[in-house]
């Protein structure tokens, strides 16, 4: 629930949280929630572990953008083995008046103005779709945004 408080115990790692938004995805077995927390009262070296996640989150996003500013397509992360479908990630495909601009995100919702899919898709899928939407009418775009949709519920539902 919203504004509602817990303590999350992980090995070596206890932080008290805040829930700040709550949104529910379909998954494989089921509805998952996906929520967002705003860590309080935490300790230095939990802190410090959460800064440095942060760090590298950041790092990795400016990284994407620097990249997409000079058109050099970053490579996806590196798949660990199976992931939760509260874990995806997907890529944003905003098509603005200079071109296309990709955003990597775990927002699954497909934005008004280009695609949402999973960030794993090959260089080649990806520019096929840019293409195929960019020369599209507005109700070949919709039925565009709707595939990738029912692609992005398909995964979640077998992860």
């Amino acid at each position: 629930m919203v504004a509602s408080r817990a303590t999350l115990h992980l090995p070596g790692f206890d932080v008290t949280a805040r829930v700040r938004y709550e949104t529910a995805l379909p998954g494989s077995s089921g509805i998952v929630y996906h929520t967002g927390l705003q860590f309080t009262d935490v300790a230095t070296p939990e802190a410090t572990m959460l800064e440095d996640l942060l760090r590298a989150e950041v790092q990795r996003q400016v990284e994407e953008w620097e990249a997409n500013l000079n058109g050099v397509p970053m490579p996806p992360r590196p798949v660990a083995g199976p992931r939760s479908s509260v874990l995806q990630r997907y890529l944003w495909l905003h098509l603005t008046s200079q071109g296309w601009v990709r955003k990597e995100t775990s927002d699954p919702n497909q934005p008004l103005d280009g695609l949402a899919i999973p960030a794993d898709q090959p260089l080649e899928s990806i520019a096929l779709l840019c293409k195929t939407y960019e020369n599209a009418d507005p109700r070949t775009r919709d039925y565009l945004r709707t595939c990738a949709t029912l692609a992005i519920m398909d995964r979640m539902r077998r992860s």
